[in-house]
């Protein structure tokens, strides 16, 4: 007979599992210096730009696709026409053109995945050696300073592969890191704004030991306007790491000690217009704060990928130079010969769709990041 665990403990009997008091950081969690706080609780050496060893090459067609599927997205797949009151205040215009844009953002990153994995370079590049897992299970515990964190939740689009992605830094650069301390320098704590809950603290990657395609290498996820790029950043800390160091758990690394095969992680957080990098090493799974020990490596960087999308209405207007111009037909009046409606209604229709702001060094770094392997 089962035994509900508050009965067990209320007669005197044995709890099966024994839950711990941790720190939890979740998918929503947003703390006031989250990016310092990944990076001092996961003993990380933090690193603006993206990693030397990026190619940074320029591919013109993939970029371009890139900008006409951003203008088709969202001109062609909103619900319904996105208007302001007139006389609307420039601050709630601005809060309101983002959050649309976020609520938008999903169909955009599933066009760019699409536009980029069909191409030729994506062949070439082993794209087709990965798989893309939609919010996976995840729990990721390690005590730092004695006490008790963990990362856990479904959390992003999780591309996996047969093998890891190439190493972000070498030896030298991991040994370089001995001399480099990780330090907290605020007047709050660190575990500000993150709160205890009562957790099995257990490690769980979601996925079988035997699975075709085990290595994580990209996390991909899409997060509210509103936040600042300090929460994006220190999302992708935490969960780059938790990534990574399950893995490693899994694989023969043990907590405590340094790893002999460093694991890299990369992820991006997309709010609807700007693009947030994030490329992780995982070195160490020794937490320990002393003197000449191996530290965690990541780069972080922030690009904007576009600002707005708008049809060119007014002849004559102020309005954007980079636009693509769609011709549409009557059907009807193609295939039968109307001659009284064609002489009222105009057989041809043509909309000028333009994109204001576009990056392309932000395509270019994209399209890089998703054919890594």
């Amino acid at each position: 007979m089962m035994i509900h665990p508050a009965y067990r403990k209320i007669i005197g009997l044995p709890l099966r599992r024994y839950l711990h008091t941790a720190y939890i950081i979740k998918p929503c969690t947003g703390a006031l210096e989250q990016e310092k706080q990944a990076c001092y609780l996961t003993k990380t050496l933090l690193n603006e730009g993206s990693p030397p060893n990026q190619n940074n090459q320029q591919n013109e067609e993939l970029i371009k696709a890139v900008r006409n599927s951003i203008i088709e997205t969202m001109y062609f797949q909103r619900d319904e026409v996105f208007k302001f009151p007139k006389r609307m205040r420039e601050r709630t215009r601005a809060w309101k053109l983002g959050q649309y844009k976020s609520q938008m953002s999903s169909k955009v990153l599933m066009n760019l995945l699409r536009v980029i994995w069909s191409s030729a370079e994506a062949r070439s590049a082993g794209v087709l050696e990965t798989t893309l897992s939609y919010r996976p299970d995840l729990v990721a515990p390690w005590e730092r300073f004695g006490e008790k964190i963990q990362v856990s939740g479904k959390y992003g689009h999780l591309v996996s592969g047969r093998k890891l992605l190439p190493l972000f830094a070498d030896e030298a650069d991991i040994e370089r890191s001995r001399d480099v301390q990780v330090e907290w320098d605020d007047v709050i704590s660190p575990f500000f704004d993150i709160h205890p809950l009562e957790t099995q603290f257990e490690a769980n990657r979601g996925f079988h030991p035997d699975a075709p395609f085990p290595c994580p290498q990209k996390l991909l996820t899409l997060n509210n306007h509103f936040w600042k790029p300090s929460i994006h950043f220190g999302q992708g800390l935490f969960y780059s790491f938790a990534h990574a160091m399950t893995y490693a758990l899994e694989n023969g690394g043990v907590m405590g000690e340094e790893l002999l095969s460093p694991v890299p992680m990369q992820y991006v957080s997309f709010n609807g217009t700007s693009l947030y990098f994030v490329w992780y090493q995982l070195n160490t799974l020794n937490f320990n704060e002393h003197e000449n020990s191996v530290k965690n490596l990541a780069w972080t960087q922030e690009l904007r990928l576009y600002d707005n999308v708008t049809e060119i209405v007014e002849k004559g207007a102020d309005g954007p130079t980079d636009y693509n111009e769609y011709v549409g037909k009557r059907m009807s009046l193609v295939d039968f010969d109307r001659k009284k409606l064609s002489e009222t209604l105009d057989n041809k229709q043509s909309v000028k769709v333009g994109i204001y702001g576009f990056n392309e060094e932000a395509a270019s770094k994209f399209i890089e990041f998703m054919l890594s392997s």
